[in-house]
């Protein structure tokens, strides 16, 4: 038996278990994943995601789950507000990652970002807080009792979809439900984006 274990600081715990003899290794992510990934050419192995969304980040695997994270560009966008009204509503460019199993998202995470495209993001890049509420914590969005079908990446555009089809109440963000009235047919200003305890894309990758 192998048991693999990625932590956050960039080392992965190995352990061997065979015929009674347990083996233990702390090693650095990049060299493993290196010696891993020659291993798998040498045997011939091929992993295929199949297509992915545009501005696709990253794409992490578990036994239990698929993680995909994409690129949302910096746009005006239309949002309901709990007063069924919808505006026009300039936003910041996001990052945003969803995590699906058993065929079904299961969560969605989203925070804001100064970038232009996925050419501007480096692991310096800052991670600031999504600024019209309906949070759970810094990263993870309020979904409610939504249920969006999932398991390809490409499913994630439909997850995309129907995070901007919610209504926007301000829910855990008394400010929000104001800011997005006063941003109707505006361009969002970066100096209004508030710094998440994440940090770094880094941390957040």
């Amino acid at each position: 038996m192998q048991k693999y274990v990625i932590n956050d600081d960039g080392t992965t715990n190995i352990e061997i278990r065979q015929n009674g003899i347990s083996l233990s290794k702390h090693v650095d992510s990049k060299n493993f994943y290196e010696a891993l990934t020659r291993s798998l050419r040498q045997s011939g192995c091929n992993f295929k995601s199949g297509q992915l969304p545009k501005d696709t980040i990253s794409i992490s695997e578990s036994l239990e789950s698929t993680s995909v994270t994409v690129f949302i560009p910096k746009r005006k966008r239309t949002m309901l507000t709990s007063d069924g009204v919808f505006l026009n509503v300039g936003n910041p460019a996001y990052i945003m990652r969803f995590t699906y199993s058993n065929e079904i998202i299961n969560k969605t995470q989203i925070c804001a970002v100064v970038a232009d495209s996925t050419e501007d993001l480096n692991e310096s890049t800052i991670i600031y807080r999504f600024p019209f509420g309906n949070m759970l914590g810094e990263l993870d969005a309020c979904t409610g009792s939504i249920t969006v079908a999932a398991n390809c990446p490409m499913d994630v555009v439909d997850a995309i979809k129907t995070f901007w089809k919610s209504t926007f109440n301000g829910e855990t963000n008394p400010g929000a439900l104001p800011l997005i009235k006063s941003l109707e047919n505006k361009d969002f200003s970066d100096v209004l984006l508030v710094n998440s305890e994440i940090g770094s894309l880094k941390k957040l990758l």
